[in-house]
C-alpha cells in the first residue's frame, strides 16, 4: 500500500489544487467530491493525480477493514479535504496577491502542513483496535494536533520561506510578520523561534485534565506507539524531551 513512485511531489501538489478546485465546486453544488466522475473536470495530465489520491485512500480503507473491521473512509476523505482547502486557500492568495495577516497565515497554514493527514493516517495503521471515540478525537483536531502542526509549520517556514518565495508562494509566517510590524527579517526569524519556544511550553505544560480527556486516544496510539517511535528521533531539545517522556508516561499510567 504505497503512493505510486512515479508521481513528482510538485505534480501531486498540483493535483491537490485541482481536487481542491473540484472540491469548492462539488461543495457549493452540494455533490460527492470523491465521485470518480468529477474526473472529467481535470485536464488530462492532472487525472492520474485525482485518481492515484482516490485509489490511495480506497486501497488503504480496505486493507484497514479487512485486518481491523473498521472503516475508515469518511475519516481519511475529511482529512484529504481540509488539506485540499488549505491549499487552495494559499492559491487563491497568491494569484491574487494578497498578503495575509499571521493569524490569517497560521488558521490555514497549520493544516496545509498536513500534520492532520500524516496524523490519521499513522494512527490508522498501527492502531488496533480502532475505537471510533478515538477516532473522532483525532479528526476534530484538538489543540495536541493544532499545536504539533504549528510547531512544524513555523519550523518549515523558517526553514524554506526563502526558496519558496524566489519560486513563488504565497507568504510565509516570516514575510507576514514583516509586512504587519516592519520588522526586518532577522527580527522576523527571531519571533517565528519565540514562537515556537512558546508552543512547545503549551505542550509540555498539558494539564492531568487535559491529558485525561484523551482518553482512548492515549491508550490507542500516543502510549502506545508515539513514545516508542521517538525513542528514534533525535529531538532539538533533549532535555524537553526528557521532561515531558516523563511527564506523558505517567499521566498514562494514570488513564
Amino acid at each position: 500500500m504505497t503512493i505510486p513512485q512515479f508521481l513528482h511531489p510538485a505534480a501531486i501538489y498540483i493535483g491537490f489544487l485541482h481536487l481542491a478546485v473540484i472540491s469548492n465546486r462539488q461543495l457549493r453544488n452540494n455533490n460527492n467530491i470523491w465521485d470518480v466522475s468529477s474526473i472529467h473536470q481535470l485536464p488530462d495530465y492532472m487525472q492520474i493525480c485525482y485518481l492515484a489520491l482516490n485509489n490511495f485512500v480506497n486501497e488503504m480503507a480496505y486493507d484497514i477493514l479487512k485486518e481491523k473491521g473498521f472503516i475508515i473512509i469518511p475519516y481519511l476523505r475529511k482529512a484529504w479535504k481540509d488539506l485540499c482547502k488549505a491549499y487552495l486557500q494559499e492559491a487563491r492568495w497568491y494569484f491574487n496577491g494578497y498578503k495575509p495577516t499571521m493569524e490569517e497565515y497560521m488558521n490555514t497554514a497549520w493544516i496545509s502542513i498536513s500534520t492532520h493527514v500524516i496524523l490519521s493516517h499513522a494512527f490508522f495503521a498501527v492502531t488496533s483496535p480502532i475505537e471510533k471515540e478515538a477516532v473522532q478525537y483525532l479528526l476534530d483536531y484538538p489543540n495536541l494536533i493544532r499545536w504539533s502542526a504549528t510547531i512544524l509549520r513555523l519550523s518549515d517556514d523558517l526553514a524554506t520561506s526563502v526558496d519558496e518565495m524566489k519560486r513563488g508562494d504565497v507568504p510565509k509566517t516570516i514575510q507576514c510578520y514583516m509586512n504587519e510590524t516592519g520588522a526586518s527579517e532577522d527580527e522576523a526569524r527571531e519571533h517565528i523561534r519565540s514562537l515556537i519556544r512558546e508552543t512547545w511550553k503549551k505542550m509540555n505544560q498539558v494539564q492531568e485534565t487535559s491529558i485525561s480527556s484523551l482518553g482512548i486516544f492515549c491508550r490507542s496510539f500516543l502510549a502506545n506507539h508515539l513514545l516508542q517511535q521517538a525513542n528514534r528521533i533525535v529531538l532539538p531539545s533533549v532535555s524537553w524531551y526528557q521532561s515531558v517522556s516523563i511527564f506523558l508516561e505517567d499521566k498514562f499510567h494514570q488513564l
